[in-house]
């Protein structure tokens, strides 16, 4: 019987990390590109410089997790759960945010552009914060 990968080598695989519990990691200066983290939950999560583009992170659990200075371009985040986190300088280009909580998130110096799904009243809660929409 093969051994079980840990989280770790999931990553480095490329592999689906759907519904996976991940809660305060250490993913700082991960590569996460493409990986699908739909309904993950990163509660606390620390994905400080992260490449988060092109991942899949539908309904996921981002409370409390720090992304300062990560790249989600490219990513799905509709229906996610931002409350808390910390995106300072995070680069978030054509990023798909319908539906995502940002309430007492940390948006300063976040790039927000070609998103979909940001609403005017969201865009306008996200500048007050500022972050560059």
């Amino acid at each position: 019987m093969a051994a079980k990968k840990s989280v770790y080598q999931r990553i480095k695989d490329k592999d689906s990390l759907a519904f996976q519990d991940l809660r305060f990691l250490f993913l700082n200066c991960a590569d996460l590109s493409g990986i699908d983290l739909s309904k993950a939950d990163l509660h606390g999560a620390r994905l400080n410089r992260a490449n988060l583009s092109n991942t899949k992170m539908g309904a996921s659990n981002l409370k409390g997790a720090v992304l300062v200075d990560s790249d989600l371009s490219g990513a799905d985040l509709r229906d996610a759960d931002l409350s808390g986190a910390n995106l300072s300088g995070a680069r978030l280009d054509k990023v798909k945010l319908a539906n995502v909580n940002f309430e007492e998130a940390r948006v300063a110096g976040a790039v927000f552009s070609k998103c979909v799904g940001l609403s005017r009243e969201t865009k306008r809660f996200l500048a007050s914060k500022g972050a560059v929409i």
